[in-house]
C-alpha cells in the first residue's frame, strides 16, 4: 500500500509541478569547469527538432529542441542536489539546484512520504523533464558570451539588473510589503529567493536580446508583402451582413383577436406620426420580448430570423427607417433600422498593424528556431542521463 502510495504521489509531483519559465544558472555560468570535464568528458548531442515557440521580448520561454536519452528512473544517479553537476553545455556546468529550485516545495513534502531512494528518483525525473530549457538557455547564453565583446556584456547586464529591480517593486507591490527583506521571506516560503528570480530574469532578457541580434534581419515585412498576405487569406475577414434594429410587436392571439391587436398598432403608428420616439412607443404598446430596452436587437445576421417578411424589410429599408405594418402569422409588427452594414471584408488598412505583428512573431519564431538550430548543430553537450558507451545506464553525476 505504502509503495502504492508513493507511485502516486511521485506522479502527481511531476504532473503537477509548475514548469518554470526560466532556469536560475546565470550566476554559476562562471564556474571552471577542469574538474567535471576530467570525470565526464562532454559529448556532442544533436537536437532532433526546434521548439514551436520562441517568443520575443515576452516573458515565457520553453526549450524543447533538446532531446535526452529516454530514462526510466530505475536506477536513478545518486545525490542529486546541491551542487551536483547534472549537465554541461560547452563546458558549462548546469547544477542540480538550478534545476530542482523551483520544485523545493513539492520536494519537500514528498520527503515526508517518500524513501531516499524514491526521493532521489522523483529528483531525476524532475530534472529530465526540466533539463532541456536549462540547456537551451546554456546554449544561448555561452553564444551571446562569444559573440560580443567582454565590456558591452558587462552593459548589457548592468542594463538587466536595473529592469529587475523594476520588477522586483512590483514584486513588493503585489505581495504588499515595503523592504526587500520581508519579500525574501515571502519568496522564501514559496520556495524560491530574489537571487533566483533575478539570474532566470537575466537569463531570459540576454537570451532574448540574443536571438533578437541574429534574427532581427528575417523579421522585416515590406506593405506589400503584407498586402500579399491579406489577398490570400482574404476569407478571414470576411464580413457578413448584418442590422441592428429596433421592434414593435403586437400579438393578435390575445384577448379580442385580431381586430384587438389592429387596433392597437393604429394607436402606435399614431403616436409615431405624432413625433414620438420609436422605443418609447415599443415600451408603451409592443407585446415583444424586447420591450422593456425599447424594442432593441443587436447586430443580427442576415438569414438568422425565422420570419422572411420581418427579414425582408430588416435588409431593404434604409438606415433610420421604419416599415410598413408587417402581419406575421400571430402578430403585428413594425421595425426599425438602426444600423446595417454589408457583406464584404474588413479593409486592409483596419487590419494591417494586426498582420504585421502576426507575421513578425511568426517570423521571429522561425528566425529563432534556426539560430537555436545552428547552436545545436555546433555545441558539445553532456548531461548525466546520456548512457555511457557500452551501459545500459545513466552515467553517474559528478560534483562540482
Amino acid at each position: 500500500m505504502f509503495f502504492r502510495m508513493a507511485v502516486v504521489l511521485c506522479f502527481s509531483l511531476i504532473v503537477g509541478c509548475q514548469k518554470p519559465k526560466m532556469p536560475g544558472f546565470v550566476s554559476k555560468l562562471t564556474k571552471t569547469t577542469s574538474e567535471s570535464d576530467e570525470k565526464a568528458p562532454p559529448r556532442t548531442t544533436f537536437a532532433s527538432g526546434a521548439p514551436s515557440s520562441i517568443p520575443m521580448g515576452e516573458t515565457n520561454y520553453e526549450g524543447e529542441s533538446i532531446q535526452l536519452t529516454d530514462y526510466s528512473g530505475d536506477s536513478a544517479p545518486a545525490e542529486l542536489f546541491g551542487a551536483t553537476v547534472v549537465a554541461t553545455v560547452n563546458s558549462l556546468p548546469i547544477f542540480a539546484d538550478d534545476v530542482l529550485q523551483p520544485h523545493t516545495l513539492n520536494i519537500e513534502k514528498a520527503a515526508e512520504q517518500l524513501s531516499p531512494a524514491e526521493l532521489n528518483r522523483l529528483r531525476a525525473k524532475i530534472i529530465q523533464q526540466e533539463l532541456p530549457q536549462h540547456i537551451e538557455k546554456a546554449l544561448l547564453m555561452s553564444a551571446l558570451r562569444e559573440d560580443i565583446e567582454k565590456e558591452q556584456y558587462e552593459q548589457l547586464t548592468t542594463q538587466v539588473n536595473n529592469l529587475f529591480e523594476k520588477e522586483v517593486d512590483k514584486l513588493k507591490e503585489r505581495y504588499n510589503v515595503e523592504t526587500k527583506i520581508e519579500l525574501e521571506q515571502i519568496l522564501e516560503e514559496q520556495g524560491t529567493s530574489l537571487d533566483s528570480l533575478n539570474n532566470a530574469f537575466a537569463a531570459r532578457e540576454l537570451s532574448m536580446f540574443y536571438i533578437g541580434q541574429k534574427s532581427k534581419d528575417a523579421t522585416r515585412l515590406s506593405r506589400q508583402e503584407l498586402m500579399d498576405w491579406y489577398e490570400q487569406n482574404k476569407a478571414q475577414y470576411a464580413i457578413e451582413a448584418a442590422v441592428k434594429w429596433q421592434q414593435i410587436r403586437i400579438n393578435s392571439s390575445g384577448d379580442g383577436g385580431r381586430e384587438a391587436a389592429f387596433a392597437k398598432m393604429k394607436q402606435a403608428i399614431d403616436a409615431l406620426r405624432n413625433g414620438a420616439e420609436f422605443g418609447a412607443v415599443a415600451k408603451q404598446f409592443s407585446d415583444g420580448p424586447k420591450r422593456d430596452t425599447g424594442g432593441l436587437w443587436d447586430w443580427t445576421k442576415q438569414g438568422s430570423l425565422a420570419d422572411e417578411k420581418v427579414e425582408r424589410a430588416l435588409f431593404e429599408i434604409p438606415a433610420g427607417k421604419i416599415s410598413q405594418p408587417l402581419e406575421t402569422g400571430s402578430a403585428f409588427v413594425l421595425v426599425k433600422v438602426v444600423e446595417r452594414r454589408d457583406a464584404g471584408f474588413v479593409p486592409f488598412e483596419e487590419v494591417q498593424d494586426k498582420i504585421n505583428n502576426k507575421l513578425q512573431s511568426e517570423a521571429r519564431r522561425d528566425a529563432a528556431q534556426n539560430v537555436i538550430k545552428d547552436l545545436n548543430n555546433t555545441a558539445t553537450i553532456w548531461t548525466i542521463f546520456d548512457k555511457q558507451p557500452g551501459s545500459s545506464a545513466p552515467s553517474a553525476p559528478e560534483t562540482f
